[in-house]
């Protein structure tokens, strides 16, 4: 039975995330429960099905899966619209203190909905490296020849999924088949025949110069209705002809080509002993590649590019409450160019939009690259005005349940979250969007955090709760007010690199 309610991280999950900190991309599976994490397991490789049951034996919960990527302090936890994720399961915070709680594991955590993921490959086992030195020379022919950009660009897209699905065997199948396509001869265990393999004539000299698959192509093309005609009678010819197609079957799908092509002369002959097809030679020509699937309507396109939009919308409406007006009003312009089927009016609004949330948010990266340089110390400097501010309240709180006001009991029993009513958890939220932020939407978090340590400012000076504390009777020293100051004093000169005065 599931221990429900003890919050899991093991041992292998904490070394996986010093990798992430050194720069490794790797797996994860969450289990939360409303506003807790129950469970984290981070792999480097597998599938998450693998590691979902395991998971779960902290108790049921939502399950969330991705990647996390990192660099030193900076960990990002990725989840795709493809898997069914459109928001983080969790506060960043939440897993903030998750991870220092049950590892002493410090971080500055985030959440980031992507699209899709790309396929996770470790670049240290030696299938991938091989796979990667491949791909590299597949894509330099898919650039020189048109003709076989289609095919070579999918097999590597197969291989790379069989090999982030942790199906070596596949990929290694597939791998061979690669390197046929890409002409590197393949290995003496993978081409000698076995003892008992039947004489058979000599492949068409194409298939020796490199074309096999080409021919095989076209040859499996023209038999193909007679084959399928044949392999359904119930008769000897059609016993032969679905027992030798079966064996093309695995030829293809293991890229040996060139053996396929003389199975095929096989086929030719049962087909023609029945009286099936002519028996002609293929044309000397290469199979079009599948036509590209129809494009997404233009409509469809931007009503997504909206939906993209949403957040940094709703960020940038907190941020600048003063562009309300525009950014609603070319929002609506957007919506409802596309409900009357314009969608050269709903691109030129949209394209506006985009343009004005940029210009409101982004800064330059030498604006932003001197704002983080001196943005540590500022954070330092509140983090250690919240501790201090914590550690006095600690001594009042014994004396503060035992009152009989509403309030300054709850100050004893939950402490400055009571105090601060709720401001604390937003604005440790926002901080760490902003120390995450990119140049583009620096400015947009920079705002947020400067409205929220105004609120907070004000709060402070002038609830009745915290005078109270302040000027406490049972003789503790506590000032609230003063200790915070300086910590409010230096995410607001800190915040000026970006919002100015």
């Amino acid at each position: 039975m599931a221990n429900e309610g003890v919050a899991k991280l093991d041992k292998e999950s904490i070394e996986q995330l010093d990798q992430v900190r050194k720069g490794k991309s790797r797996k994860f599976v969450m289990v939360t429960k409303g506003t807790n994490i129950l469970n984290l397991i981070v792999f480097k490789k597998g599938t998450y099905e693998k590691y979902r049951k395991q998971a779960l034996s902290a108790g049921p919960g939502q399950v969330c899966t991705g990647i996390v990527e990192g660099k030193g302090q900076d960990i990002t936890f990725k989840i795709a619209e493809t898997d069914g994720f459109s928001k983080e399961p969790v506060k960043a915070l939440t897993i903030r203190t998750f991870l220092e709680e049950k590892a002493d594991f410090k971080c500055k955590p985030s959440f980031q909905v992507v699209p899709s993921h790309d396929p996770l490959l470790d670049e240290d086992d030696p299938l991938v490296q091989r796979f990667l030195a491949l791909r590299k020379q597949a894509e330099q022919i898919a650039q020189a020849d048109a003709s076989r950009a289609a095919d070579l660009r999918s097999l590597c897209k197969q291989i790379a999924v069989d090999l982030d699905q942790d199906q070596d065997e596949a990929a290694t199948a597939k791998l061979k088949t690669l390197e046929q396509m890409l002409g590197k001869p393949a290995t003496a265990a993978t081409t000698a025949p076995t003892a008992t393999a039947p004489a058979t004539s000599a492949a068409p000299s194409s298939a020796a110069t490199g074309d096999a698959k080409v021919d095989f192509l076209n040859r499996l093309k023209q038999l193909k209705p007679g084959i399928d005609e044949l392999k359904g009678q119930a008769s000897p010819d059609g016993q032969e002809v679905a027992t030798l197609a079966g064996q093309v079957g695995d030829a293809a799908r293991e890229g040996r080509f060139a053996e396929g092509l003389q199975l095929l002369e096989q086929l030719e002959d049962v087909l023609e002993r029945a009286g099936i097809g002519d028996g002609s030679e293929p044309e000397n020509s290469i199979p079009l590649p599948p036509p590209p699937p129809p494009p997404t309507a233009p409509d469809k396109k931007l009503a997504a590019a909206l939906r993209f939009l949403a957040p940094k919308i709703t960020q940038t409406l907190r941020a600048f409450p003063e562009q309300k007006a525009a950014i609603t009003a070319l929002k609506s312009d957007v919506e409802k160019a596309l409900a009357a089927g314009n969608p050269t009016a709903a691109d030129t609004a949209l394209k506006a939009l985009e343009k004005l949330l940029s210009s409101l948010g982004s800064v330059s990266p030498e604006a932003a690259d001197a704002f983080h340089d001196q943005w540590d110390a500022a954070v330092d400097a509140w983090d250690d005005a919240v501790a201090k501010s914590r550690d006095q309240l600690a001594q009042l709180q014994s004396y503060l349940v035992k009152t009989e006001d509403e309030d300054l009991q709850n100050i004893g029993e939950f402490g400055l979250g009571a105090v601060t009513q709720s401001r604390m958890v937003p604005l440790s939220a926002a901080l760490m969007e902003l120390d995450s932020a990119p140049a583009d939407q620096l400015k947009t978090a920079a705002r947020r955090v400067k409205a929220l340590v105004a609120d907070f400012r004000k709060h402070v000076e002038t609830s009745e709760v915290v005078k109270a504390c302040d000027e406490n009777p049972f003789g503790v020293a506590v000032s609230l007010r003063s200790t915070l100051k300086p910590g409010f004093d230096a995410l607001e000169q800190g915040l000026t690199a970006v919002t100015g005065a």
